[in-house]
C-alpha cells in the first residue's frame, strides 16, 4: 500500500528476501516528491507593474499549499482586451523547488529591483528570461501551471493605488490577507512609504495583523545627546499600530512651540516601523540642549485622525 504524508510518499514493501532469509529491504520506503501546483496553491502576493526609471516590473508569488512547488511547473501570463491568455512564460527552466511559505519574485532583471528597493530578500528573486509586459494603468497577472490550469489571477488597476500618494511610479500593490480572495480589491493596498514603497522577497508591509493591538508610540533614548560619540546620537520614534496603511506627519517642536524639524510629511506605514532625529533642525543645524515635543498625526482614507505627543530631551552627556 501507499500513503502520502506532507511531502513524503511511503511505501509498504513485504517478502523480499535474500537467499538465506534476511529482509533486503526495509518494510517502509520512503521518497520525496513535488506535487503539480493546484488552484490556490500559489497565490500572487505583491505586483509592481509601474516601475521607476530604468526598472523593472516583478510579480511576488507565495506557496501557501504546505509541500514543495516546482518552479517549472509555474508559468505566468496577462490577458488581451478579449480576455485571451498572451505572454505565457514559464517562470524558471531549473529544477528549483518553491517550498512551502516561501516568496519568490519573478521578474526579467532582478538586480534592478534589488538595488531600487533595499528592503528586499535576495534569496527570493527569480530570474526569468522572458517576461509578461505590465501596462501601468491596470491589466491582469495570471499564474498557471503546465496544463494551463488557473492557479490565481489578478486583475490590478492604478485606481487601486492610495489617493494619498504624491506619483505611483515605483510603488507596488500588496495583498493585505492571504485568506482573503485575490480578486477582492478591497484586499490590496499600496506598499508602505516607511517600508521603501516595496518588499520583494518578504513579508508586505500591508499585511494586517490579524490580533488585537493597541497603538504604541515609543521614544527611546528619552534623554539622547547628539554628539557624535556613537553612545545615544539620535532619538528613535517607534511607533506599532491597530493597522496598517496609515498616513503620518512627525514634526518636532522645541519648548516654546517653535517648530524644529518635519520628520516625515504624509508618509504612507507599514503596522510596525520608526523614525530616527539626529537632533538637528530642517535645515542641520545642530539644536541647543533642552526637552522637545513630538508630535505625530495619524489619519487614515476614511479621515480617522488620532494625535501623539511624546517628549525628549537633548543632552550633552557621554554615557
Amino acid at each position: 500500500f501507499g500513503k502520502v504524508s506532507g511531502r513524503e510518499l511511503q511505501l509498504k514493501v513485504s517478502g523480499i528476501t535474500d537467499f538465506t532469509g534476511k529482509a533486503m529491504l526495509p518494510d517502509v520506503l520512503s521518497f520525496l516528491y513535488v506535487l503539480p501546483p493546484g488552484k490556490g496553491s500559489v497565490l500572487i502576493n505583491e505586483v509592481l507593474f509601474n516601475p521607476f526609471s530604468g526598472g523593472s516590473d516583478f510579480v511576488e508569488l507565495v506557496n501557501v499549499l504546505g509541500v514543495p512547488v516546482a518552479l517549472n511547473q509555474l508559468k505566468i501570463a496577462t490577458r488581451n482586451e478579449a480576455g485571451e491568455l498572451k505572454q505565457i512564460y514559464t517562470v524558471s527552466a531549473d529544477k528549483r523547488i518553491l517550498q512551502p511559505g516561501e516568496y519568490l519574485v519573478c521578474t526579467k532583471t532582478p538586480e534592478t529591483v534589488m538595488a531600487q528597493y533595499a528592503n528586499n530578500n535576495t534569496q527570493a528573486f527569480c530570474s526569468m528570461s522572458s517576461f509578461p509586459s505590465l501596462p501601468d494603468d491596470g491589466g491582469t497577472v495570471v499564474l498557471l501551471n503546465n496544463s494551463q490550469e488557473i492557479i490565481d489571477e489578478f486583475y490590478y488597476s492604478a485606481k487601486m493605488h492610495s489617493p494619498f500618494l504624491a506619483s505611483e511610479e515605483g510603488v507596488s500593490l500588496e495583498r493585505i490577507s492571504l485568506e482573503k480572495p485575490t480578486d477582492d480589491a478591497t484586499n490590496w493596498a499600496s506598499a508602505a512609504e516607511s517600508a521603501g514603497f516595496a518588499t520583494p522577497g518578504l513579508p508586505n508591509s500591508q499585511t494586517r495583523n490579524e490580533e488585537e493591538m493597541k497603538d504604541q508610540i515609543i521614544c527611546e533614548p528619552q534623554a539622547f545627546s547628539p554628539n557624535g560619540d556613537d553612545m545615544n546620537d539620535e532619538l528613535t520614534i517607534k511607533f506599532q499600530l491597530d493597522k496598517p496603511g496609515y498616513i503620518a506627519n512627525v514634526r518636532i517642536f522645541d519648548a516654546v512651540g517653535r517648530l524644529v524639524n518635519h520628520l516625515a510629511k504624509n508618509q504612507s506605514l507599514a503596522q510596525e516601523g520608526s523614525w530616527t532625529w539626529d537632533g538637528k533642525s530642517q535645515s542641520g543645524q545642530k539644536q541647543p540642549i533642552g526637552v522637545y515635543i513630538t508630535l505625530i498625526e495619524l489619519f487614515d482614507k476614511e479621515g480617522h485622525q488620532k494625535v501623539f505627543k511624546k517628549t525628549c530631551t537633548v543632552t550633552d552627556r557621554t554615557e
